[in-house]
């Protein structure tokens, strides 16, 4: 009985078991289920038309125009600067792409600028000796004269008394003995005299003629040394000269000079060998042959273009000084990545561009180095045979900013138009381009913190007012930056050495050679801004100890930042005046 009775109560425990495990397994997979079907529905959220950067769980309104949100579908999660089309909507759109080059391209450029004298052939003829101009044969501007033909006469007691000692010096020389003790004497002095009357602006001509005289000549006739077309007549027949007074300008025009204008950014172009072509305004069915003689080394600050010289011919004499001309140049752009015309939308200084792969698109952010005949040569993170869109850009970038990505509306940090093709920026800003590019070499880094240690140096010495220790400090650092081998370095090291090289060398001079603490600081200031970007890029190790400190004092109260390793301020704009001026500052990144 005892054993039927344990039976029966093992057999209801087991039964109640599994009576309580059978509904938490339904429940258990009834909640999978679920999840999978959740998985399964999109999440949405809620946008602006308006307003793309407004993202609500909810159906509202835009709390910036108040328009009612519609519908965002995400089907799935991607990057800030990557969208996905459907082939439907890629077709509807009509995007095509084309693939990034690694080439050499064409590049026509069209520049203007005017007809010009070339200086070394243009001479002025000045009053050798004072006198009177009795007559001019030449006396209106444009006459063509050619070497030896007469300009005017001049009546002058200088060229009367000269040749009177000639005449005398001569005739001493006729009636004395050859092999008497005066006739050397008498023969040196018959030189010095003609060498003087040269001199005096006579030809060998004139002085034959006055040796056969027995009196000196009242007029002497000056001739023209060169061939030429008169450009200037400062003098009137009847007027009094003094020694050196210009009296006519005589220019050259065989050959001319058409000097154009060159934008800084196309100045790559032309160097080297190119062929030219120029069309003058005045004769416009004429197309001149030209040779590019130089680009001068300086930009004008202004108008940030530089000048092209060619050099055209002007046998014929038919082309006129100031002329306007049109020069038309052929070359090639540097090789380098090429991307169309079309695939670029400009937001500045840079540019949007849009990369496919499969059926996602990357915008990305490139730099336009150069503009040739179909391409743009471009910086930027882009591969050789990545596929830009080179036609629906527009489309495509209104898809971008509904959905709230990156397009060329939020692209930052853009500075000057490019299409203005003004660029302001000094070289620290441009080489931050090449900073943000990718990262330096372990080498690289070695040098720049080697520069580092010599600018925490200079910075003390500054602080304590100690002028010689300084300059000698500026002098280790000019050494340091312009030893590294830049042959060694890569292409985004090499630009940004030879960046900072440019930005640094002039103010490194007047520091070297300045008497005055003032320039010393102006010098260190740089210096500073180069340190702190460098850092902040991580160019430079970062070092705990190292601490960025900023004065409000300096430089009449505008303010400047530097580097320190002490705890305690050590101002090196102020100096012991006013040595713990500052306050420590947060690193940021650029």
């Amino acid at each position: 009985m005892k054993q039927f009775f344990l039976f029966f109560i093992l057999v209801f425990v087991a039964w109640s078991s599994q009576s309580h495990k059978m509904p938490q397994q339904e429940v258990k997979i009834g909640l999978k289920s679920e999840d999978q079907v959740m998985q399964k529905v999109p999440q949405k959220l809620w946008t602006c038309s308006m307003h793309p950067q407004i993202k609500a769980h909810e159906k509202g309104k835009c709390p910036i125009c108040f328009m009612d949100l519609i519908p965002l579908t995400l089907n799935k999660s991607l990057p800030d600067n990557v969208i996905e089309l459907n082939d439907f909507q890629i077709k509807s759109a009509k995007i095509l792409t084309y693939p990034v080059l690694f080439e050499h391209d064409q590049k026509n450029l069209n520049l203007y600028g005017r007809v010009k004298l070339i200086p070394s052939k243009v001479y002025r003829i000045t009053a050798w000796v004072g006198g009177r101009i009795d007559h001019l044969f030449v006396n209106s501007v444009g006459e063509k004269v050619k070497a030896g033909d007469p300009l005017y006469k001049i009546y002058s007691p200088v060229l009367i008394s000269a040749q009177q000692e000639l005449i005398m010096a001569l005739s001493l020389l006729k009636n004395s003995k050859a092999a008497s003790s005066r006739f050397l004497s008498l023969e040196t002095n018959v030189r010095a005299i003609r060498q003087k009357l040269l001199f005096l602006g006579l030809t060998k001509r004139d002085l034959q003629k006055i040796e056969k005289q027995k009196s000196p000549s009242p007029h002497i006739v000056v001739h023209a040394k060169r061939s030429g077309v008169v450009k200037e007549v400062a003098i009137n027949e009847g007027e009094y000269v003094q020694e050196g007074k210009p009296l006519l300008l005589i220019a050259d025009m065989s050959q001319l000079w058409v000097e154009a204008s060159v934008y800084e950014d196309d100045l790559q172009t032309i160097q080297g060998q190119t062929r030219s072509m120029i069309i003058l305004d005045s004769h416009p069915k004429d197309e001149i042959l030209a040779k590019l003689e130089r680009v001068d080394p300086f930009v004008n600050p202004q108008t940030r273009s530089s000048r092209a010289i060619f050099l055209i011919d002007n046998k014929e004499g038919k082309y006129h000084e100031n002329s306007f001309a049109r020069v038309q140049i052929e070359s090639h752009s540097q090789k380098g990545i090429l991307i169309p015309h079309s695939s670029a939308l400009f937001t500045g200084q840079k540019a949007v561009v849009f990369v496919k792969k499969g059926n996602e698109f990357r915008s990305t952010l490139v730099r336009v180095l150069e503009k040739t005949q179909s391409y743009y040569r471009v910086l930027g993170d882009l591969k050789v045979g990545d596929l830009v869109v080179a036609e629906g850009t527009f489309k495509l970038d209104s898809e971008f900013q509904i959905q709230a990505k990156d397009s060329m509306m939020s692209a930052k940090d853009l500075s000057s138009p490019y299409g203005s093709r003004l660029d302001f920026r000094n070289q620290m800003e441009k080489a931050k381009d090449w900073l943000s590019l990718k990262k330096a070499s372990t080498s690289f880094i070695d040098h720049l913190s080697k520069i580092r240690d010599l600018y925490l140096e200079l910075q003390l010495a500054l602080a304590e007012d100690s002028f010689d220790e300084s300059k000698e400090i500026f002098q280790d650092l000019k050494e340091k930056l312009f030893s590294i081998p830049i042959n060694s370095l890569e292409l985004h090291e090499k630009k940004v050495l030879s960046l900072m090289q440019k930005h640094l060398k002039n103010s490194l001079d007047l520091a070297i050679s300045s008497l005055l603490f003032k320039d010393l600081r102006q010098s260190f200031s740089l210096w500073s801004q180069w340190m702190i970007t460098l850092s902040k890029h991580s160019w430079l190790t970062k070092d705990e100890d190292l601490k960025m400190v900023y004065c409000p004092m300096a430089f009449d109260k505008k303010g400047a930042f530097w580097i320190q390793e002490e705890e305690d301020i050590m101002n090196p704009y102020m100096g012991t005046k006013m040595q713990e001026c500052g306050e420590i500052k947060k690193w940021s990144k650029e």
